[in-house]
């Protein structure tokens, strides 16, 4: 729900807006119309700035409409013909405009404005995000601007227009009036909302006596309880929200004051007291569970007991006296503890209980954290959408009881003790996701029993010791229940040994000592389990190879101890080459975690992790000396607690069998392995079983004789352990890795800044930056994006689904025949860094949706056509093989193009211009690889 209060207060801004140009003298003068041309095939026009909200027309590719009144959240309110609705900006562009209206940044944090139309033109004024400005023309992708009396130029590319002052005719009177300094917005306002209507609201609440301090503009915790205090004593249901309701009892000229306010505004309450006040004192003791009985409203030795017991519990001056301080924190307690809402940055038991439903329902993956985050509330907004309830991001009590209803009955589901091929229903459907949660199976939980389902009971089925038959019969069901609880669970919350979120005394200050002292949290040990407890404790956790849930359960406090005897046992605070024992495997330990460092941790600092803590050091901005003193440990340290949060949500497989999709620490054991072979590039320990992983087993398994189906199976599993292996016979080089390294270069000029035709090291124009950056890697761009873009030596790709980190993306942000104006370099997720003239510095954005995902047109695989040095064979063979080629091509000496004879097709990439090829006395001919002919980069 917070992203429609978001837009009633963006609403409120345009009207203030409006209202302020429609009564200026010169708002005749500054009529002005926008015309936007549709980009995308067909875009429907809706009653309102939503996707659930009503069609009221369909419009195609080529066709325009007008804006009306202003953008809302990514929507504008526009005009087509005689019909008035709100279309996304992702799928229009704007392709004219007259006349003067307002623009607000919104795609930087801060903007050049220029005295000419140009990128090259001089900066004379840089504003930040939000700032609004006046704009009268628009050409070739710049607007000219006013801001603060100074007329110059802007990039379109990061401004909203806000609002149009051309209409035909004059707009019927607003039966709300603008807001006045005694009034409060009629909008909904609520929790993490922010803006002058909070203002407003926050000051008639402190006119009233509801909140003390001063009007931020930022709805928190205070506020919330404010209103709810505001809403109990005026008859109205007390969920801290100002809905229409409320808001009209707030401005009512008969809003009463708080009954305590008028007597004693800001005094403090203390044992004698009496009265009102009080009452609601005790009452919030009660609320939190530190007073029993009624709320009397006589402060007696009971209260004041309460009181010094919630004082010691917040780290409050233990006094027994209600002041201002103590007040604020009760009411923030409480808020927090009757707010049954959920939504992003949230934390606690209650996310997790709600990840765990998630999860067992076949919506989230991975370990329920009790953090809610983006997976939360993409799964959240699933789940509602299936159950056909208000789609937002936030887990309402409605929502909540739904799942907990839906968990519920897929508990008692199945009725059935047999599940089977040919079945259907929902107790086949509850089956389908709590494989999918195990990873078992993938798609749709469609309530089919199909081929699909039955190799998924199959395989958990072998990999649980049952008659592996593909039939789901009691003891199989109830062994994929057992598995689902043991997955989706953590430590046992009802042991009194286990610390958690919450907890308090004297073992979670003990807790807290020796993470203190291994420098994982900062601060005094409080005795009180909270949210910085938290964090420190995943980050051990993580660092220590635990499942990072943030609960401390018997192996994480041994591994604490452990931890605590070692640092205690240590005197040298710098390692390097030559240095044994457990300090140093620790740190292969972790560089291995990191993917600097492949094998298996010995403890001895040898030559290979020298080069490991070097490659660290250089990607991490540090003095690349390969010795580890205290500043790269800790970097190392910092790494990878940054790193946590991936690794807990990844699951760990029941089953003994990996395959394409399997995550966790047993994925990543056979990577190890694979590149302690030489079959995986260094760096690929991800835990992550995609197509490269796959491609690497499929080439173990033809080196050791075993079935070629790049699945990990039980015989592979063994052969890849044992002593026996065979090692693949030529290197393997991996693009993915080199992008990596790339995008980590990147990386390291983010907030460089933007300087037309500069390339580096300090400054960078786009094709500046992303010609050093692979400079630095031996490759050669050419010096602008316009000759980047169509430089066909690299292979084109059309679709932005196809890209892969590492690949140039190209943009057309200026109207004329070139399409290729802007370049950046894509890092994955639908994110690109570059040089933006616009934001005035090396940044990353988004590709996903807005003016990038609108203006994209291509992108260009620079690391397949240099980096790959591999061979790609028709019929394909096992990369690293010795690799048969026809008679005919015997003695030719060959470009790096390809040989076809009898339907092979060679084709050598990134090897040296010729190479010879000698026939075999067999007839046939073998194409021997040395690790000489592969290509390094540069």
């Amino acid at each position: 729900m917070k992203h429609h209060a978001r837009r009633g207060l963006k609403a409120v801004a345009a009207l203030l807006v409006s209202g302020m140009l429609a009564f200026s003298p010169l708002s005749q003068a500054l009529a002005a119309s926008a015309t936007y041309t549709v980009n995308a095939d067909k875009v429907n026009i809706r009653k309102s700035p939503s996707t659930d909200a009503g069609i009221v027309k369909t419009i195609r590719r080529g066709e325009e409409v007008t804006l009306v009144s202003g953008s809302l959240d990514g929507w504008l309110q526009v005009s087509y013909g005689s019909t008035i609705g709100y279309v996304s900006s992702d799928y229009v562009t704007l392709s004219a405009f007259s006349g003067s209206m307002v623009a607000t940044v919104i795609g930087a944090d801060k903007l050049n404005i220029r005295a000419l139309a140009s990128q090259k033109a001089k900066i004379v004024k840089v504003v930040p995000r939000g700032s609004v400005l006046t704009v009268d023309q628009y050409e070739d992708g710049w607007f000219h601007v006013s801001y603060n009396g100074a007329e110059d130029y802007a990039s379109a590319e990061y401004l909203m227009l806000s609002v149009s002052t051309n209409v035909t005719e004059p707009p019927a009177p607003d039966p709300t009036p603008v807001p006045g300094p005694d009034d409060v917005s009629p909008t909904l306002l609520k929790k993490g909302d922010k803006g002058e209507a909070v203002v407003l609201l926050q000051q008639k609440l402190i006119a009233l006596g509801y909140l003390t301090g001063t009007a931020d503009g930022t709805y928190g915790d205070a506020t919330v309880a404010a209103v709810k205090a505001f809403q109990s004593a005026n008859g109205l249901k007390a969920d801290g929200q100002a809905g229409q309701k409320t808001l009209d009892a707030l401005n009512s000229a008969s809003a009463p004051a708080r009954p305590d306010a008028t007597s004693t505004p800001t005094s403090v309450l203390k044992n004698g007291d009496k009265g009102d006040a009080v009452q609601s004192l005790q009452q919030s003791l009660i609320t939190l569970g530190y007073l029993t009985g009624k709320a009397d409203g006589s402060f007696g030795d009971a209260t004041e007991a309460a009181l010094r017991a919630f004082q010691k519990a917040s780290g409050l001056k233990q006094d027994g006296e209600a002041g201002a301080k103590t007040l604020e924190a009760l009411s923030r307690a409480v808020a927090e503890l009757t707010d049954t809402t959920l939504s992003k940055g949230d934390k606690g038991d209650k996310v997790q209980t709600l990840q765990q439903n998630l999860i067992t329902l076949g919506y989230l993956s991975g370990k329920a954290d009790g953090e809610y985050g983006s997976k939360t509330a993409n799964a959240v907004r699933a789940f509602q959408r299936a159950n056909n309830l208000v789609v937002t991001d936030e887990a309402d009590q409605a929502t909540q009881d739904a799942i907990a209803a839906a968990v519920k009955a897929l508990t008692n589901a199945p009725a059935a003790t047999v599940l089977q091929k040919g079945d259907k229903g929902d107790a086949v459907q509850a089956l389908q996701r709590q494989l999918a949660t195990l990873g078992y199976l993938t798609g749709a939980a469609d309530g089919m029993f199909g081929a699909a389902t039955r190799t998924a009971v199959k395989e958990f089925q072998a990999a649980h010791s049952l008659k592996a038959d593909g039939i789901a019969g009691r003891e199989t069901l109830d062994a994929i229940a057992a598995a689902v609880k043991q997955a989706t669970t953590g430590d046992d919350p009802d042991d009194p040994s286990v610390l958690k979120k919450g907890s308090r005394g004297d073992a979670v200050k003990s807790l807290q000592e020796k993470l203190i002292s291994l420098g994982y949290l900062t601060g005094s040990a409080d005795g009180i389990f909270g949210t910085g407890t938290i964090s420190a404790v995943k980050a051990f956790q993580t660092v220590s190879g635990l499942p990072a849930d943030g609960v401390v359960g018997s192996k994480t406090m041994n591994a604490l101890n452990a931890a605590i005897d070692k640092k205690n046992n240590t005197s040298s605070e710098v390692l390097q080459k030559g240095d044994s024992g457990d300090a140093v495997k620790s740190l292969q330990t972790q560089l291995i975690t990191l993917g600097y460092l492949s094998g298996r941790a010995d403890g001895v600092f040898g030559e290979s992790t020298k080069s490991a803590v070097k490659a660290f050091q250089s990607a991490n901005g540090l003095s690349s000396d390969g010795v580890a003193g205290k500043k790269t440990q800790q970097a190392i340290l910092d790494a990878i607690a940054k790193k946590a949060g991936d690794d807990a949500t990844k699951d760990e497989p029941a089953s003994t069998t990996l395959r394409r999709g399997s995550t966790g620490s047993a994925v990543k054991a056979v990577q190890s392995r694979l590149i302690e072979l030489g079959y995986l590039p260094a760096g690929n320990a991800d835990g992550d079983f995609g197509t490269l992983t796959e491609n690497a087993v499929r080439a173990f398994q033809s080196n050791n004789g075993l079935s070629v189906d790049g699945v990990v199976s039980t015989k592979t599993l063994e052969k890849l352990n044992s002593s026996s292996a065979v090692k693949a016979e030529a290197p393997v080089i991996s693009t993915g890795a080199l992008a990596s390294k790339i995008i980590a270069t990147a990386k390291q000029y983010l907030g460089c800044p933007y300087v037309y035709a500069t390339r580096g090291p300090k400054t960078f124009d786009c094709s500046g930056f992303t010609y050093y950056v692979f400079k630095q890697y031996g490759y050669s761009l050419k010096g602008s994006a316009y000759l980047q873009g169509y430089n066909d030596a690299y292979p084109k790709i059309a679709s932005m689904s196809a890209l892969q980190p590492g690949d140039l993306v190209f943009f057309n942000t200026i109207a004329d025949n070139d399409l290729s104006d802007h370049t950046g370099i894509y890092i994955g997720g639908g994110d690109f860094i570059h040089a933006s003239s616009g934001g005035g510095h090396v940044m990353i954005s988004s590709m996903l949706k807005g003016y990038y995902y609108t203006n994209f047109s291509w992108g260009r695989r620079v690391l397949n056509y240099r980096s790959a040095g591999r061979l790609s064979l028709h019929p394909p063979a096992a990369a690293g093989r010795q690799c048969r080629l026809p008679p005919a091509a015997a003695g030719q000496n060959t470009t790096p193009a390809a040989i076809h004879s009898s339907g092979w097709g060679l084709r050598i990439c990134g090897l040296p211009r010729r190479l010879s090829v000698s026939a075999a006395d067999s007839g046939s001919s073998r194409l021997h690889l040395p690790a000489a002919f592969l290509p390094q980069p540069g």
